[in-house]
């Protein structure tokens, strides 16, 4: 493949970039893998170009710039590589280097369900459910949940578990718990996070701090920022283990570098706060900016309630008005009810 990839063919670059790369370009791949994805979509090879896409996100093997990955997934998923379609829908669901749009999100999850893409049934079957607006269809969401499951995506059978668990639908624990239990068993990490949840709640388990603190760290040790995140939550909390602060927020720094921007605005209001370090409203008023800019919805509804309260920031309504709306355009809907709020005090 190398070989193939150096002597000009596009898909002998893609090939060689996906053994680079394996399964999880985004945290194992090399800079080999990125520059040979690149070399892949710069001649026109849709898969390229969707892979290209996934490093510049979270900034792994080249320099951040997520526009420009959102600019790759919709190269890709015009030239018919579907699961780029799904990428991009993602991306634009949750406002991230794209802007927020319910509408296209749907739209292109549409395209590659009907494209036979798994992945697509699934994200478009959990925004039925998950949704709170008129988009919501539980009973064709979990169609499509199970659609996505007969086709092989554990994914897809994971959300369905955790639904039967949490009553999303059919409510049935016997059924969905053991699902999970299987899912992590199996070393799929997305089942040990949910499974991680279930003790960290008591959903359909015992609570159990313990054991969720040592299933996140399990999804952690793998890789995935999720479990990094609830590493560090629990740290902070003391939550199932001995309570470190300044532990925690060693891990929220790291997961931020990383480009995990809810770490880095978890971040920020703990460095206002002063806990596990000592307090830095600047800091955190950078952490927050820098994270509104990419489009983190979360980071900006931060920034416009502290200038709505003055805290930590002058009392500026204008400005609360414009992280807001930022904030709410970039797909947080507690920064659209904090925006309701703010026009309704006048």
């Amino acid at each position: 493949f190398e070989r193939a990839c150096k002597m000009g063919e596009p898909i002998g670059c893609n090939n060689r970039a996906a053994m680079l790369a394996g399964m999880m370009v985004v945290l194992r791949a090399g800079p080999g893998a990125a520059i040979a994805l690149k070399h892949s979509c710069q001649r026109n090879l849709e898969s390229g170009c969707s892979e290209t896409g996934k490093p510049l996100v979270v900034g792994h093997d080249t320099e951040v710039d997520i526009e420009a990955a959102a600019q790759l997934y919709q190269q890709a998923c015009e030239r018919g590589a579907s699961l780029a379609c799904v990428n991009l829908g993602g991306m634009v669901m949750n406002g991230i280097g794209v802007d927020y749009d319910k509408g296209r999100a749907v739209a292109l999850y549409e395209q590659a369900c009907s494209g036979s893409i798994p992945s697509g049934c699934t994200a478009l079957g959990a925004a039925m459910c998950n949704d709170t607006g008129e988009l919501r269809d539980i009973a064709k969401g979990n169609g499509l949940l199970e659609r996505a499951c007969a086709w092989g995506d554990p994914h897809a059978s994971n959300l369905r578990a955790i639904f039967r668990i949490i009553g999303r639908g059919e409510k049935d624990r016997k059924v969905g718990v053991p699902v999970i239990e299987k899912s992590c068993a199996s070393g799929e990490l997305q089942g040990c996070q949910i499974e991680g949840l279930l003790y960290r709640y008591g959903w359909g388990l015992d609570k159990r701090p313990d054991k969720a603190f040592a299933l996140f760290e399990r999804v952690c040790n793998g890789g995935w920022p999720w479990g990094c995140r609830n590493v560090a939550d629990a740290y902070m909390s003391g939550e199932g283990v001995s309570k470190d602060q300044a532990k925690a927020m060693s891990m929220y720094d790291d997961i931020c570098k990383g480009e995990y921007l809810q770490a880095c605005a978890d971040q920020a209001l703990y460095l206002i706060d002063g806990k596990g370090a000592a307090k830095d409203p600047a800091r955190a008023k950078r952490l927050l900016e820098r994270g509104c800019e990419l489009r983190h919805g979360e980071s900006c509804r931060i920034l416009g309630f502290l200038y709505f309260r003055g805290l930590s920031l002058p009392k500026d309504a204008s400005r609360a008005v414009e992280y807001a709306l930022k904030g709410c355009e970039h797909g947080s809907y507690n920064a659209c009810w904090d925006l309701g709020y703010i026009y309704r005090q006048g």
